[in-house]
């Protein structure tokens, strides 16, 4: 949040209350959308897990972003490669980055960027993986793969 604060009440001069939906796409104020919890994946785990689903990792995306939070469950042996453009970032996150002028690849180290939970699968299981989520209700995609590599989130996108 400190990132945020300094972004939006700082920087962009915005207030809690301030209601941007051009921005944002909401009429909700903005101290309202900055405090959304976290949604709760359980019930894609629950159906996941009671159809003996092999989820090889499962990555809870929060403070860290997609860097810090995937290579926590992958062995040392392989990275996670991300599309980042699969799953375009709230509007939220687009606003935080253009108004504390903080470069794209840091949003994806300090921000989930609307990415809450990410689940490692057999490729051939992916299709049936991202039934499982959409059924739960929940928008999901195939935003990477598993490659051979040290432990580590590789984002093409930001890197080379």
């Amino acid at each position: 949040f400190s990132l945020a604060r300094k972004a939006l009440f700082e920087k962009g001069g915005y207030t809690v209350d301030s209601v941007l939906p051009k921005e944002l796409g909401t009429k909700e104020k903005l101290g309202e959308v900055l405090l959304k919890p976290h949604l709760s994946y359980w019930k894609a785990i629950k159906a996941a897990l009671d159809q003996d689903f092999p989820l090889h990792g499962i990555s809870h995306i929060t403070g860290g972003g997609l860097y810090d939070n995937i290579p926590r469950v992958l062995p040392a042996n392989v990275n996670c490669v991300i599309d980042v453009d699969v799953l375009p970032p709230l509007p939220i996150f687009k606003l935080i980055e253009k108004k504390g002028k903080v470069d794209p690849a840091g949003m994806y180290r300090f921000f989930n960027m609307g990415t809450g939970m990410v689940w490692m699968v057999p490729n051939r299981k992916a299709d049936a993986a991202l039934k499982i989520c959409r059924q739960a209700g929940f928008v999901a995609e195939q935003i990477g793969e598993i490659t051979k590599g040290t432990r580590k989130t590789v984002l093409p996108k930001f890197e080379g």
